[in-house]
């Protein structure tokens, strides 16, 4: 079985997806990504050199500098010193069972409200997700 001559002829005028040429707006929103995630991430990873380094160094030769050594002693000394073992253990034994009920609690909600045909699913989607998105307290 072949194929009519017509489709024949507006396959092969069509490009191929890579060699289609990229629109201008689509690379300025990729340029814009990849600065706007830069830019996030500088601080994040100047943070975590400032903490690698011994306060000494920091000190003497300021915050900008080339480092002479890095360590990890800076935080085994606040794992150590501030008991942050129990806070982190008070913090699991709290959000486990949170996070389980929620979970469970929202997947009942969901199944109710996905096979239950009411006119007010729309109502409760609005709900549940404007509920989702207010703050904790």
């Amino acid at each position: 079985m072949s194929s009519p001559t017509w489709l024949l002829t507006i396959q092969s005028n069509r490009l191929p997806d890579r060699a289609r040429p990229r629109r201008l707006g689509r690379v300025l929103a990729q340029i814009f990504m990849i600065v706007a995630t830069a830019l996030w991430l500088v601080p994040i990873l100047f943070a975590l050199y400032i903490s690698l380094r011994p306060y000494s160094e920091t000190s003497k030769y300021g915050y900008v500098s080339l480092p002479h050594h890095l360590s990890l002693s800076n935080f085994a000394m606040a794992w150590s010193q501030s008991g942050m073992w129990r806070f982190f253990l008070n913090s699991f034994w709290i959000t486990l069972p949170a996070v389980i009920v929620t979970l469970f609690l929202a997947s009942a909600a969901a199944f109710v409200t996905s096979r239950v045909n009411l006119r007010l699913n729309i109502a409760l989607l609005i709900l549940f997700t404007a509920g989702n998105l207010l703050p904790n307290r």
